[in-house]
């Protein structure tokens, strides 16, 4: 099982909505190597900077097509969610938990560990990953 770091823009994708709406499940384009029961922990992106959500991936590899839930409505940005939608792979999250607001925010995780940019999906592990199992 891995852990992994998904941030989330806000201005184009309402995971909040989605999570409220959809019973915790949110279905997520993706082209990482994720497993089934890996953990995400999702980074709201600028102007929030924090991780709000810890979800388990349920399942991997799928389309709009086979079995994704239409969650168009939590799309803000509505090119966003037409771009590449016969082709994009998709994975299911579960919600695991909700953090407070700035409970994880990004100076707590760059005193913690985090280095790299915030930008992009990438696996944890080392003192951030304690950091947060820990928390």
């Amino acid at each position: 099982m891995k852990h992994w770091f998904v941030p989330c823009n806000p201005r184009i994708f309402n995971i909040d909505k989605a999570i409220k709406d959809y019973n915790g499940i949110v279905d997520w384009r993706t082209k990482n190597k994720f497993e089934v029961g890996d953990i995400v922990f999702i980074y709201m992106t600028a102007p929030f900077k924090f991780i709000k959500y810890k979800m388990i991936i349920e399942s991997v590899g799928y389309s709009h097509k086979d079995s994704a839930i239409d969650q168009e409505d939590c799309w803000l940005d509505k090119k966003g969610y037409q771009a590449d939608f016969e082709t994009a792979k998709l994975s299911r999250f579960k919600l695991v938990e909700t953090y407070a607001d700035e409970h994880f925010s990004l100076e707590e995780l760059r005193l913690n560990g985090l280095k790299g940019l915030l930008n992009r999906t990438f696996s944890i592990n080392g003192p951030i990953l304690d950091y947060l199992l820990k928390e």
